[in-house]
């Protein structure tokens, strides 16, 4: 096994982000899609699609439940909403899925997950759609992420590359492992998952890893205590997506997305303090820490 790279500055100025000509139109920025969100959790897809825009990709288009997608429209005037349906419940109905697959060839980079909130309908949903997304490049975040280990065949024959994003809590449900498990050796469990679905691997935590199916694995150390807050999963899902939407190769954009998240906290927690910012606070230090690398 060979020695897990640290993600820092150092690291980063290596593989520099691909930067917008001057002339670059919103299209050519990219375009992201968000697919995701509850009644119970509404700000989840709005927390992704700011995080994206802040990233720099060119546009978002965010699929939600009916019941919310007035209000989510309104309230986020720099998106396009579509709307799925939902069961009496409020989770995806059957004909979810067939809704938001017009949107998929669309994308530059599909993220799906954010705000679901429930475990079997979110699983259904992320199988039916990877049947029909091989050719954008997939995030799947959150409950999405946690019945994926029987279907090695759809995230394995894929002509783009699928990366997943789970905290620990996610990874022990996909796994079978437990979480103390996961937390005393993340990066052999992340490497385990990247080989066996043939993705990239992002594994939050503390400490939080990157792993891929072939190549080296990298950590970031820089996590503060104040990034496990609500919503923060959700921003760092819309960082990944807004980078591979700008053209980022998907392992590339992996170690930036955890590299600015995990440093828009460190800004966060000096000015405001260790504990108690937003994770509405965390995409407004994007932009600033991405300026410190100029393409």
């Amino acid at each position: 096994m060979s020695p897990v790279r640290t993600i820092d500055s150092k690291l980063l100025r290596r593989m520099p982000l691909p930067w917008p000509e001057k002339l670059t139109d919103k299209d050519a920025r990219g375009k992201v899609v968000v697919a995701g969100g509850s009644v119970v959790s509404a700000g989840a897809v709005e927390l992704s699609g700011l995080a994206a825009l802040r990233a720099g990709a060119g546009k978002v288009l965010l699929a939600v439940p009916r019941p919310i997608s007035t209000a989510v429209a309104i309230k986020f005037p720099e998106a396009g909403v579509t709307a799925f349906s939902v069961s009496a419940k409020g989770h995806p109905s059957p004909s979810a899925a067939r809704q938001i697959i017009p949107s998929i060839p669309q994308a530059d980079a599909f993220l799906l997950g954010p705000g679901l909130a429930e475990e079997k309908s979110a699983q259904k949903l992320a199988h039916v759609l990877l049947q029909h997304a091989s050719d954008v490049t997939f995030i799947i975040d959150a409950m999405c992420v946690t019945g994926l280990w029987d279907h090695r065949r759809l995230t394995s024959r894929r002509k783009r590359q699928l990366i997943i994003t789970p905290h620990p809590g996610e990874m022990a449900a996909l796994t079978g492992l437990s979480k103390s498990h996961i937390n005393h050796d993340p990066v052999s469990v992340a490497e385990k998952v990247a080989s066996h679905l043939q993705c990239v691997v992002v594994l939050k935590g503390s400490s939080t890893v990157v792993a891929q199916p072939d190549g080296p694995s990298y950590r970031y150390p820089g996590g503060g205590v104040g990034l496990a807050t609500s919503g923060s999963g959700d921003v760092l899902a819309g960082v990944l997506a807004g980078l591979v939407a700008r053209g980022a190769p998907a392992v590339e954009a992996a170690i930036w997305s955890v590299y600015l998240h995990g440093e828009a906290g460190r800004r966060l927690a000096e000015r405001i303090g260790p504990l108690g910012f937003l994770a509405r606070e965390l995409p407004l230090e994007i932009p600033g820490l991405m300026a410190a690398f100029p393409g």
